[in-house]
């Protein structure tokens, strides 16, 4: 009986050990997965300083620049009202326009494929582009707004058109 009682203290002295280092590895990947640093504008990869200063000039106004860690992505928050997010390689993947405003359509063209820029003007959407989302398969999302409706394009990696939602 002495025997079984020491195994059970030894026991239970076991689970709360691995209960604790459990926790502190738990405590630990959550604390990690936060980290967005605030960095300088020099700390930007040279794809995007290039991308930044050929569409907003050679010393852009930056309201922010953060470097989110865990999906190493750099998110720059422009004073005139852009938002972009940039790889670890530099290249967009992602870019909002200012409030009640519309990318520039040199934007556009520099971002996605030259048929998804020749199908958006035809339908005389070039200038109406609001987002732009490079997605994981290599394929655009952009978001378009127009006066009464919003819609949205897949475009693949070559800028064929995959799908379309919304009116027109």
């Amino acid at each position: 009986m002495n025997n079984i009682l020491k195994k059970g203290i030894i026991m239970k002295g076991k689970i709360r050990l691995l209960a604790v280092a459990v926790t502190t590895v738990l405590s630990v990947n959550a604390a990690h997965a936060d980290d967005d640093v605030n960095i300088g504008y020099s700390e930007l990869p040279l794809g995007a300083r290039t991308f930044i200063e050929k569409h907003f000039g050679a010393t852009p106004a930056t309201e922010e620049i953060e470097y989110k860690d865990a999906p190493g992505v750099y998110v720059v928050e422009l004073r005139n009202g852009y938002d972009i997010k940039f790889g670890r390689d530099g290249k967009v993947i992602e870019i909002d326009s200012p409030d009640m405003k519309d990318i520039d359509e040199a934007i556009v063209k520099d971002i996605l494929p030259v048929k998804a820029v020749k199908f958006l003007e035809e339908k005389k959407l070039l200038d109406d582009v609001d987002e732009i989302r490079v997605q994981r398969n290599g394929g655009y999302l952009v978001e378009v707004d127009k006066i009464a409706s919003d819609r949205k394009y897949r475009f693949d990696s070559d800028g064929k058109l995959q799908e379309r939602k919304g009116r027109r």
